[in-house]
């Protein structure tokens, strides 16, 4: 047996047979004990650490919105004309980093720019059915909206937003902005409530619809039509702060509600106290649930601790270690995946894969005049502009010594020949790249686009030809 699975044994004996002990030792302690200290405190207290939880996890983020609204920074660019638009996605972008967030966002109401971390996104439309939510957000008479939709700029990925009004100094509408939080991840954040303080969580609005729940398909759905809670929602919606109990197929329960003001939700915390009441030897198989229970919660961590090293350990096998981007075998692997979707495509042009071949010109000169060390600080500066200057869909890799490979799926080979045209741009005008190599750095490329009759070697050849008769012809050029 590997040692892995023969620690796991040994942590769940030694865990199960702990509490199995405990248990018949206490086995006799007075359950009405249990229910007390669940009512009066263990639910209550679960209920004000997942609040300040809360408080880190929306209301932070909330804050940060509003401060984004009085930003003078922000106002003075609109008021300005808006002219650079890489100055606001670059605030964005700081502040999405600084902050945690998932995204930023600014849309301007005199120009119906929509700016993003990535910059100019579009321009917002009362046409637009997406755009429902900024002019829900101009009409507003609330300062600050909470929403949940797709983010554009983000491959529409379902994210809650933060959307703030900015009021110029007569208080007229002139902008929306704000912040937008992966839904998924705070979805998954109720898990670990429930795993750490063993009672579920969820939130729910005003008007009494699960804004988020453990079970997904639950969001959107108003108490009052729950036949579990329909006859106590009411008396759930009215409560500040407290607790309601009912019954559930049979089981008795009891929530703890609370209202959060800040961002407009009620947090409420559900527990089964109908476990604490049972017989004695139902509260011999509660300690026994606690046992598994607890030793779960020890096997999740020991496995995550696990799954970091074995995820670093295959970062480390797919990563070129002096650029940090992807290596050959990744390429190879990359290459493959794609070529999959290219064979069964073939009666459809949009479904290609161009290779890109990118070589350092005079590079050797680097190294001879300044060094390795340097010329090993360029390949790293290097790796992360070609990044930065590839497209999205991209897949960038390092090749070997000053070469880099890149992969563009479902483009044109016009756009193919643009994109590293780009790209030899970019490079060539990078004075990061300058200050430290002492001169401007440019590259050749060669350009093709890889067919399923070929292999990877064969259409990597010719992109590798291509790029030596770029450099023949004089370097500094993209050819195809």
């Amino acid at each position: 047996m590997p040692s892995k699975g023969r620690m796991l044994i040994a942590i769940i004996v030694l865990i199960a047979g702990g509490f199995l002990i405990t248990s018949l030792s206490s086995f006799f302690v007075s359950r009405q004990n249990s229910i007390d200290v669940l009512v009066s405190t263990e639910l209550p207290l679960a209920s004000d650490t997942i609040y300040s939880e809360v408080q880190r996890d929306l209301i932070g983020p909330q804050i940060v919105s509003s401060v984004m609204s009085n930003d003078t920074f922000v106002r003075d660019w609109i008021n300005n004309g808006e002219v650079d638009d890489t100055k606001i996605a670059a605030y964005l972008t700081e502040i999405t980093n600084k902050y945690d967030a998932f995204t930023a966002f600014l849309v301007v109401d005199k120009s119906t720019n929509f700016y993003a971390p990535s910059g100019l996104v579009r321009q917002v439309s009362e046409q637009e059915p997406r755009d429902e939510w900024y002019y829900r957000t101009k009409q507003n008479t609330e300062l600050i909206e909470l929403n949940v939709d797709p983010a554009e700029a983000e491959n529409d990925q379902l994210t809650i937003f933060f959307n703030v009004r900015m009021l110029d100094q007569n208080g007229d509408f002139m902008a929306a902005i704000g912040l937008g939080l992966n839904r998924d991840l705070l979805n998954s954040q109720l898990e670990n409530y429930r795993q750490k303080y063993g009672h579920q969580v969820h939130f729910l609005t005003p008007e009494g619809e699960f804004f988020l729940h453990e079970q997904p398909e639950y969001e959107g759905i108003n108490i009052r039509e729950m036949e579990l809670l329909s006859d106590v929602a009411d008396e759930l919606l009215a409560i500040d702060s407290g607790q309601i109990s009912y019954s559930a197929q049979g089981r008795e329960m009891i929530m703890h509600a609370r209202y959060i003001k800040e961002i407009d939700l009620i947090l409420l915390v559900e527990a089964d106290i109908g476990l604490a009441t049972q017989s004695l030897y139902r509260a011999l198989l509660w300690n026994f649930i606690v046992c598994v229970f607890i030793t779960l919660i020890v096997l999740a961590v020991v496995l995550k601790t696990l799954g970091r090293y074995q995820s670093r350990l295959e970062f480390l096998a797919s990563k070129d270690e002096l650029t940090g981007v992807s290596n050959r075998q990744a390429l190879n692997e990359h290459y493959h995946r794609q070529m999959l979707t290219v064979t069964k495509s073939t009666a459809d042009p949009e479904h290609n894969l161009f290779l890109l071949l990118i070589d350092i010109d005079n590079f050797k000169q680097i190294n001879d005049k300044h060094g390795h060390v340097v010329g090993d600080i360029v390949l790293k500066k290097f790796g992360r502009l070609l990044i930065d200057l590839s497209p999205k869909n991209s897949f960038c890799a390092r090749w070997g010594g000053e070469e880099f490979a890149l992969l563009l799926k479902n483009k044109s080979l016009d756009q193919a020949y643009q994109c590293a045209e780009l790209i030899r741009a970019g490079i060539e005008s990078s004075e990061e790249l300058k200050a430290v190599a002492g001169d401007y750095i440019t590259v050749s490329i060669g350009i093709t686009e890889c067919t399923v009759e070929l292999d990877f070697p064969e259409n990597f050849q010719k992109a590798d030809k291509l790029m030596y008769k770029a450099k023949a012809e004089g370097r500094n050029r993209s050819l195809c």
